[in-house]
Parts: structure tokens; sequence; C-alpha cells
């Protein structure tokens, strides 16, 4: 993945797992799913900060869920 947002996003630590489940069209994929962050670190080049989390992403059709969702600058505020 860094190859492709290397320009947004850098510096990226920890795991990221999940399971996404693809159908119907490929011009109009239908994408089911979760995907999960543990003790994720990445920086934002734009901002020039660093953020982390162990937090989930429910993926569903349009729709990406951040319920729940934490992010934490380096000071964890």
């Amino acid at each position: 993945v860094e190859p492709f947002i290397n320009e947004y996003v850098s510096k990226l630590e920890g795991t990221v797992s999940g399971d996404v489940n693809i159908t119907g069209k490929l011009t109009e994929p239908d994408l089911n799913g979760f995907v999960t962050f543990d003790k994720a670190r990445f920086k934002i080049n734009y901002l020039g900060s660093i953020y982390q989390t162990s937090s989930t992403i429910n993926i569903s059709k349009n729709e990406l869920a951040f319920r729940n969702f934490r992010l934490f600058d380096e000071e964890r505020e």
C-alpha cells in the first residue's frame, strides 16, 4: 500500500488486518467487511504530524463506518 499513498502518508508502522469480500460487477464493486488497525502509526505529510490508532473500520455497501474509531496524536490527545 505504501507506494500508492506515500505522497500523503509516510512512516507507516503497526499491523493492519481484516476481511473484505468483493462482489458485484467490475464497474460497480460491492465491498463488505472490516479493516482493523493494531498499534498503527503514520505521519500525515501535509500536517507533519504523527498519529496512532488501534481501531476498526467497517465496510459495507456505500459506507465506511468509523464508529468508535479513535485517532491520537503523538501526545495521546
